[in-house]
């Protein structure tokens, strides 16, 4: 059987975002194949057959070389924290050379911007491919003439879920609101970049209760100017630890709001958008990445694509006064059981698939 790697690096816990939160699940669905081994930097990692290499940066590394000969892959995905820029296409190239026989592909999570100097560059470059995160990111990177699939990330629909009217008042307790707010949620980094001051805006309206959770991994990367003006706030919470259990804050919530407009604010699925609506939560979103490739404006079933602040506004007040929304269906086909499969089916397969979904 054709062995297939994934390499990751900066795979330390807490996984509290995007990036680490789609390599921690695709490889422990990935995982389940006999067939498939991670390497990665995190010596503590307990998924199984995975294995701790202390490769540098270059990934020219005799430790990484002996541990890639030893399993023999078929196919190396390659999976860089900082996506797609010259720095992890430089080390796409290094890992071809290590392993000249075998197929190395690269995965692109969150778009990147190039100068027109590094997209001649990057063509010369001899590795066997890459998998984009969408169509969209695809046509943006349209200068690599390289075969490609698109991956669209998923949900775990079992962690997810929705639950009763009376256990959703009693999280709201559980956590410190009245069981009568109307909660607005909103998980990720607290960024302007992120537009997240229109929650600011929002918050004007004190019918509405805010909840933001916010990633533990960019600490250091926060608008502290920001942060000052939503702890003044008084219909706003933020909760600023990693939770054990992140699902409960989907669930006592009634509305999940994502205003990110900025190309690279987010990854190109935006897992929190999906795990709101595997809980079945009505969702407002800008058409951000891969988004209106996967879902269409549904009014009925509760999920809205908007772009201004009216929009924002208006489509809160119609769910405000509403109950039966039907969300979680439209992602029932993004779990990550078959997403992962999808997937692993493609690498098996390369380069067949060039070009297909």
């Amino acid at each position: 059987m054709n062995n297939i790697v994934i390499l990751s690096e900066k795979f330390l816990p807490p996984y509290d975002e995007g990036f680490k939160n789609i390599v921690l699940n695709l490889v422990n669905f990935m995982i389940k194949k006999r067939n498939v081994f991670f390497i990665t930097d995190n010596y503590f990692c307990k998924i199984s057959r995975s294995f701790y290499c202390d490769f540098n940066r270059s990934f020219l590394s005799i430790n990484l070389f002996k541990l890639l000969r030893a399993i023999s892959p078929n196919l190396i995905l390659y999976i860089p924290y900082s996506s797609v820029t010259p720095a992890s296409l430089l080390r796409t190239q290094i890992l071809k050379l290590l392993c000249i026989k075998t197929k190395v592909i690269l995965m692109a999570l969150q778009f990147r911007y190039h100068s027109k100097l590094s997209q001649k560059f990057f063509n010369l470059l001899k590795f066997d491919g890459i998998v984009f995160s969408s169509y969209k990111m695809k046509n943006d990177f349209s200068y690599f003439k390289k075969p490609y699939t698109i991956f669209y990330a998923g949900v775990d629909i079992y962690k997810f879920k929705p639950v009763s009217h009376i256990q959703k008042k009693l999280l709201k307790k559980k956590y410190g609101f009245s069981s009568k707010d109307f909660i607005i949620l909103h998980v990720g980094h607290l960024k302007k970049s992120r537009n997240i001051d229109l929650i600011l805006k929002l918050s004007h309206k004190n019918t509405y209760s805010f909840c933001l959770i916010l990633s533990s991994t960019t600490r250091n990367e926060r608008d502290c100017n920001l942060i000052s003006k939503f702890n003044n706030k008084q219909n706003i919470k933020i909760i600023d630890t990693s939770l054990n259990s992140i699902e409960e804050i989907y669930q006592l919530s009634d509305c999940y709001l994502f205003p990110v407009q900025t190309r690279i604010g987010a990854t190109e699925v935006p897992l929190s958008v999906l795990e709101a609506m595997a809980v079945n939560l009505p969702v407002i979103t800008t058409p951000y990445g891969a988004l209106p490739e996967m879902f269409s404006h549904d009014p009925e079933r509760g999920f809205y694509f908007a772009q201004y602040e009216e929009d924002f506004s208006r489509y809160l007040e119609e769910i405000s006064h509403r109950s039966d929304f039907s969300t979680r269906q439209m992602v029932k086909d993004f779990s990550w059981e078959k997403r992962v499969e999808d997937l692993y089916q493609k690498l098996i397969n390369w380069p067949e698939v060039y070009g297909q979904r």
